[in-house]
């Protein structure tokens, strides 16, 4: 099914989707709670949240521009357009990576238990097979002997998980992440014409 275009909600400028962020400071960017100096602060979830989810909204062929508009003045604000830039990027940046860092932990992860999962599945399987005998003549036996079978392949669904299918959510997101560290930004503050950064 094909999806849909970027909401409405975005406005365009030629090719690009504009996702504009309004805030009366650049402070508002960041995690408050964050005793580090504003340039090496993490950034606020909100803003966080609706960076990725406009991400998520634009087809991933279609180019994008963020622009951050403050209403205060840039001489007001702790931080310069580009020590702001520098501090956007670099958190866009790190979550990628601690993406990246998941994913390989995750599969590692997966490659251990799968390691300790085959030998419980050929035990369960090889008591199995030897009470199919006795399977045949009593039905405790034969309830047994099924959950020993279905026993030894549940153990496996752990590791296939973890191999398989749980690195994709977070390699998705770690595309969204990069996406918006590399996308070109528009920082203006009041009484400023739009001050591109690449």
């Amino acid at each position: 099914m094909p999806r849909e275009p970027a909401p409405e909600r975005y406005r365009r400028e030629g090719e690009k989707i504009l996702v504009e962020l309004h805030l009366h400071s650049p402070e508002q960017l960041f995690d408050l709670r964050d005793p580090a100096p504003f340039h090496d602060r993490d950034l606020a979830d909100d803003a966080v949240a609706y960076l990725l989810a406009a991400m998520e909204d634009v087809r991933k062929h279609e180019a994008v521009e963020f622009r951050f508009i403050f209403a205060c003045r840039e001489e007001q604000s702790a931080l310069t357009s580009d020590e702001l830039e520098a501090a956007i990027r670099a958190h866009f940046r790190y979550e990628h990576d601690r993406a990246q860092r998941q994913r390989v932990s995750n599969r590692r992860q997966g490659q251990k238990t799968l390691l300790a999962a085959l030998p419980v599945l050929a035990v369960a399987l090889a008591i199995s097979a030897r009470l199919e005998s006795y399977a045949s003549t009593h039905t405790a036996w034969k309830v047994v002997r099924e959950g020993l079978t279905i026993f030894g392949w549940v153990v496996l669904w752990n590791p296939i998980d973890a191999l398989l299918f749980s690195g994709w959510p977070i390699r998705e997101r770690a595309l969204l992440f990069q996406r918006i560290e590399r996308s070109p930004y528009r920082i203006v503050f009041a009484s400023q014409e739009p001050t591109a950064v690449s």
